[in-house]
């Protein structure tokens, strides 16, 4: 059996999953007890047993949320007992239902430990490369889909981009190929194959792999029409901003809030769409059945005709003489392109044109502006951190699985709760040789040993950093200003400044960060650690209500 399966919190997300089990066989027998026992009070006519019937129905579900509110308190404790994070800590706690991530990634502790470990080499490097090879992606795409159409337009050219143009984007494509299929197999080896599957960002990269190894191909052939080629062009492109916006919404808290505010407003907008759009095709039949056979679309069989004699400042002739453009004219008057010239020759096109002001562009717009308002509140009040850190947690996960799956061999294997960088910045050497915290022999390995037994390594990086600090103490201010160190002094921090720092990050972004202090990918990457707080009262409604 692989370590995780045997840490405690992946034993209190197995009895969790249970519960959830249970849980959904109960709601379903229970519907089934609650209509007989509403079918035998009927016939009855007994009103006291059947508020007593209903009483006892609930008990179950009472039962049941107080189940879940045990198992919340029992992963509180485990958390506060501070246990150190190690690869099978983040990965049984990912293992957990959603409704515990939730409350666990917002814990102080597993907060610290997750700004912890996304600043090691390995996840910084991962993350880095993953940066660069996204914007290589747009950069090199947007220039050879420009250099493609010019190609295609020009006859003394051929259709088909040089091999050498197009080699970023097959490198990125078999990079983001090989990192796939090594965490894909991580995942296998470890048993968690259903956790890569059910997780959309995988899928999500999958469909790059195949859209970039196409288009490079495409590119390099010359194949598809102009017009086919110029519209899938431009869906490539939002689809590879779509995957770069993905990869800054684990980066960024404030980022991630909004890319899962615009998300929760569109879903919670489609009532209010269906009935703007059912609202927009009743005033253009109406709009177009007004202006039919009048003298505002004479000319419309010969529109050439008709726009040589109207006003050359008209850019928009016909607006409401077919379907379709009339259905563009409510729309675009929907946004505030009103022109009532148009309403001029047509008592009742006017009136249609003063009920639809009212009833959509000032009726309508407001209460889609409540509705954005209060559904973005939702998810920047209540789910700002949840949001973040469960993205966060997935990206650690899927780093420390990638770890293990790649170091197969059986010394690594019993080391694998060593730091998921294994470059040296903390370690557990060390853990068990104190004189024992409750862990029995001090064995590094037990779930339960807590961080305060582990004593911390300072890679070579590190230390420099901070002898450059020690060069800028404030108690070296106080030499004398003229004497000869004072001066040495000065000049070493010139140097510093304006050479050795600036080379230092220029090295670290060349070696994805490799090269940096631990401070810098702290600084970069660590994120402000949100205070638990209490649900709200909304929160605890929505919850009793998702579980009954």
């Amino acid at each position: 059996d692989f370590d995780h399966k045997i840490h405690p919190l992946f034993l209190l997300s197995e009895r969790a999953n249970q519960l959830k089990e249970v849980d959904q066989h109960t709601n379903h027998s229970h519907s089934r007890s609650s209509t007989t026992g509403a079918k035998k009070n009927g016939a009855v006519g007994g009103g006291g047993s059947g508020g007593a019937s209903n009483a006892s129905n609930r008990t179950p579900s009472a039962i049941l949320l107080q189940s879940r509110e045990n198992a919340l308190k029992a992963m509180n404790l485990f958390l506060m007992a501070e246990p150190i994070p190690t690869t099978n800590f983040f990965t049984a706690l990912h293992c957990l239902p959603k409704w515990m991530v939730d409350r666990a990634v917002v814990h102080p502790k597993v907060q610290e430990s997750l700004n912890d470990k996304i600043s090691k080499k390995f996840p910084t490097a991962i993350m880095m490369i993953d940066c660069y090879a996204l914007l290589t992606v747009l950069f090199v795409f947007t220039k050879l889909t420009i250099g493609s159409i010019d190609r295609r337009t020009d006859p003394d050219l051929e259709n088909a981009v040089p091999s050498s143009k197009v080699a970023p984007l097959y490198i990125c494509a078999v990079y983001f190929l090989v990192r796939e299929v090594i965490q894909l197999l991580s995942f296998i080896h470890l048993g968690l194959f259903h956790v890569w599957y059910k997780r959309g960002s995988n899928w999500l990269e999958l469909s790059l792999i195949v859209i970039l190894f196409y288009w490079a191909i495409v590119l390099n052939t010359g194949s598809m029409d102009l017009e086919s080629f110029r519209t899938t062009a431009a869906m490539t492109l939002f689809f590879f901003w779509l995957n770069f916006l993905n990869f800054l919404r684990g980066l960024l808290v404030e980022f991630a809030v909004f890319v899962s505010g615009v998300l929760h407003v569109v879903r919670s907008l489609g009532p209010f769409m269906l009935a703007l759009l059912i609202i927009l095709l009743a005033f253009m039949q109406m709009f177009f059945t007004v202006f039919q056979q009048t003298g505002y679309c004479n000319g419309f069989d010969n529109e050439k005709a008709f726009v040589d004699q109207c006003d050359p400042e008209s850019s928009e002739p016909y607006r409401f003489c077919s379907s379709w453009r009339t259905l563009l004219s409510v729309y675009t008057m929907l946004l505030g392109e009103v022109d009532e010239s148009d309403f001029e020759s047509s008592s009742a096109g006017t009136f249609l044109f003063v009920v639809f002001v009212f009833l959509v562009v000032i009726l309508l717009a407001n209460v889609l502006i409540a509705l954005v308002t209060d559904s973005y509140g939702v998810i920047r009040n209540e789910r700002a951190a949840i949001v973040f850190w469960s993205n966060r947690l997935n990206f650690i996960v899927e780093m420390n699985v990638i770890k293990s799956g790649v170091l197969r061999d059986r010394k690594k294997e019993q080391d694998r709760d060593k730091d998921i960088g294994g470059d040296g910045d903390s370690g557990s050497a060390g853990a068990g040789s104190g004189s024992g915290s409750g862990t029995g022999n001090g064995n590094s390995n037990s779930p339960l040993t807590t961080a305060s037994n582990t004593a911390v390594k300072i890679d070579r990086a590190t230390f420099l950093w901070k002898s450059v600090l020690d060069v800028f103490d404030k108690d070296l201010n106080q030499m004398e200003f003229r004497s000869l160190a004072f001066v040495c002094l000065t000049i070493i921090r010139i140097f510093i400044i304006f050479v050795a720092i600036p080379l230092w990050v220029g090295l670290g972004l060349l070696c994805f960060g490799a090269l940096w202090p631990h401070q810098w990918r702290m600084k970069l990457l660590e994120q402000k650690i949100t205070q638990q707080s209490n649900p709200t009262r909304v929160e605890k409604r929505h919850r009793q209500l998702q579980q009954l």
